[in-house]
């Protein structure tokens, strides 16, 4: 350093700013979305796209059939969910008989051709088609319905994804709105869904109709519940975690 550096014009320091890079305006950032829209805005209009891509993926891509696979693996297992009783007697011991007796009504319950209505899977296999689509389709959506087709006055009828009306969007009378097929109450607790009876691909045009309540097939008392993956927690369609 010499002598003349004292006298030369020192930079002026520039003050310090808060800012968040993402809220960057500049050219670099002109085609990135800055208008925040709700998670039902953006599935509404690209739901029906992201599905069939997701599906044909999972048909022709290893990388996602083996993601499938792993999943099912992974979450449900070789044996998959299975109930255990634990009911007790009055002096606090394990009841052995009872339990031992409801968790073979389950496993019976649980084969193939009675849990569920098409009669081609077993509880396993039900559980493995649920998480699979889950994960293929982003959603899932299962008929509980109470019937005297089996002893156990019980089966599962899974409804493809497509039947739930993506376009039906209303706001009713009793204030509850219907949000691509899911009707959900003011603070946004699902209470129906409405099912068309005959999927896009079909050429039947019956109505859609509401089977929250009612059953998509003539039965004695059917309940509709849907698990869905959105990763955004207000959203009608996509995963809800509870």
């Amino acid at each position: 350093m010499s002598i003349l550096d004292f006298f030369r014009a020192k930079p002026k320091r520039q003050p310090a700013r808060r800012a968040f890079e993402a809220a960057n305006t500049g050219r670099l950032y002109s085609d990135w979305l800055t208008l925040p829209k709700s998670a039902d805005s953006d599935l509404r209009y690209a739901l029906k796209q992201i599905r069939a891509r997701s599906r044909d993926l999972c048909q022709n891509n290893d990388y996602a059939r083996r993601y499938l696979d792993l999943i099912a693996t992974n979450v449900v297992g070789p044996r998959g969910i299975q109930l255990q009783v634990r009911a007790r007697e009055p002096n606090g011991r394990l009841d052995q008989g009872a339990n031992q007796l409801l968790e073979r009504a389950f496993a019976d319950w649980g084969r193939a051709g009675t849990c569920t209505v098409d009669g081609g899977l077993s509880w396993v296999d039900a559980q493995r088609l649920f998480i699979e689509t889950v994960a293929r389709d982003g959603e899932c959506f299962v008929l509980m319905v109470e019937d005297n087709a089996n002893r156990y006055r019980f089966r599962l009828q899974f409804l493809d994804p497509d039947l739930i009306d993506q376009d039906k969007n209303d706001v009713l009378a009793n204030g509850n709105l219907i949000r691509m097929g899911v009707e959900v109450t003011r603070e946004g607790r699902p209470v129906a869904y409405y099912v068309k009876t005959a999927t896009p691909t079909t050429t039947s045009s019956a109505p859609p109709r509401l089977s929250a309540r009612s059953a998509s097939r003539p039965t004695a008392s059917s309940t509709a519940s849907g698990a869905t993956a959105s990763g955004r927690r207000a959203a009608c369609r996509g995963w809800r975690p509870r």
